[in-house]
């Protein structure tokens, strides 16, 4: 079994940063992290590297995200 998170895909990170009303540009700064990781992410033309992917994900959850079921399809707490 694996430390590492699964996967966020583009469009459960977008609908999660929409959900808070976040620009990029705010989740990559709550993330800690710049803006073009996420951006890829975002837009499917890359993935983040492992650190940048788990702060995306933790500062999503830190902001009141839940992803849920087999999608991880995410809700706000």
């Amino acid at each position: 079994m694996s430390n590492q998170p699964e996967a966020l895909s583009p469009a459960s990170c977008r609908a999660a940063r929409e959900l808070l009303r976040l620009s990029q540009e705010e989740l990559a700064h709550l993330a800690e992290i710049s803006v073009s990781p996420l951006r890829r992410l975002e837009t499917g033309k890359g993935r983040p590297g492992s650190y940048a992917a788990r702060q995306i994900e933790a500062a999503l959850k830190h902001a009141g995200i839940l992803f849920i079921g087999p999608s991880r399809k995410p809700e706000l707490k």
